[in-house]
């Protein structure tokens, strides 16, 4: 009976034991599971860490490239023009190049006024370049005595428009619009005309026509006149519109133009030398800002390009496509460049 109860006590703690291991188990588990379960939820944590950080490393680099974005839109260059299809085409010409060939962006001003609108506009940063003529500049706006060397003008209206204004000149552009006397073929013909001197001999012969403007100007007739000793049979003011024709049509035999007057490109009439070199010369070039240049350097290869890209006879014929044939001076622009080669 004794080992009976001996046996029974035995039994007890054996099963407390066991009880007492299966909560030191179960505990253990427990904390295993809880270890677990934080270990999976620290990953998940450095999964979404590593997530925001992909995240905000895109956003930055979105927000640099938006940087760069608004950084090249901040480049940009206004250009101008004189109301006049070889200006709009000139300037047309230059602001394809400058997108061609930089980041620059252009502004296109074009048609925005004559000489003097033009010079105040860039002298009040109003525009940065525009299309002009060195006797203009020299004449009108610094009000010089002519000079008949074209590249001693070109080098002395550089010079004075970077001290007086800091403006300065791009190279010229290779043709010289000036005044030409012109007459039609059938009287050069029957006169044998060459220059300005052979029509002074036969002038009392010939109806001499201009528009009025010319009558009154002291570089115009009066001074062609003297210079050349004209006496014509008539002279007659007719409208600038209209004396081509009238020229062609022999109404009048001679009148005024300019040596890139579209019109002259169709050969129905011929331009007389200027013998003795009396009309001022009228190279075209650029008129810039100098600080534009300081501040976009790349700009003087761009100007480079434009040097002698056009004589007299190319841009009668430029001129001819938008005064007669109606062309948009931005193709025409757009072509030439083009079959030079310079824009793709």
């Amino acid at each position: 009976m004794k080992k009976f109860k001996y046996l029974i006590a035995f039994l007890l703690v054996a099963v407390l034991m066991l009880g007492a291991c299966s909560n030191t188990n179960q505990d253990n588990s427990d904390e295993a599971t809880e270890s677990v379960s934080e270990a999976a939820l620290s990953n998940d944590d450095k999964d979404d860490d590593a997530e925001d950080v992909e995240v905000k490393d895109a956003e930055d680099a979105e927000i640099e490239d938006a940087e760069e974005v608004i950084t090249d839109s901040d480049k940009e260059i206004v250009i101008g023009s004189k109301p006049m299809p070889e200006g709009i085409i000139l300037g047309e010409m230059l602001a394809l190049l400058v997108e061609e060939n930089t980041d620059i962006a252009v502004e296109r001003q074009f048609e925005l006024g004559a000489t003097p609108i033009l010079h105040e506009a860039i002298l009040n940063s109003e525009i940065d370049i525009y299309p002009e003529y060195t006797g203009t500049g020299w004449l009108s706006i610094l009000n010089q005595e002519p000079v008949q060397d074209s590249t001693e003008l070109f080098n002395q209206v550089k010079s004075a428009y970077e001290e007086e204004f800091n403006l300065t000149w791009s190279p010229m552009i290779g043709f010289n619009n000036t005044y030409t006397i012109i007459v039609n073929n059938a009287t050069a013909e029957e006169y044998n005309l060459e220059t300005i001197s052979d029509l002074a001999e036969v002038s009392d012969q010939l109806i001499f026509g201009a528009n009025g403007d010319f009558f009154e100007r002291a570089d115009g007739f009066p001074y062609v006149e003297e210079e050349y000793g004209m006496n014509f049979k008539e002279t007659t003011d007719i409208d600038i519109g209209l004396k081509y024709q009238a020229c062609v049509e022999d109404e009048i035999q001679a009148t005024t133009a300019f040596t890139t007057d579209g019109y002259l490109s169709e050969n129905k009439v011929k331009s007389l030398q200027d013998d003795k070199q009396i009309f001022a010369i009228y190279d075209a070039a650029f008129v810039l800002r100098q600080e534009i240049l300081d501040e976009y350097p790349e700009l003087v290869d761009v100007l480079e390009l434009t040097k002698d890209l056009i004589n007299d006879q190319e841009m009668q014929k430029l001129n001819y496509a938008a005064q007669v044939e109606g062309k948009a001076h931005e193709q025409i622009a757009k072509d030439y460049l083009l079959e030079k080669g310079l824009i793709n």
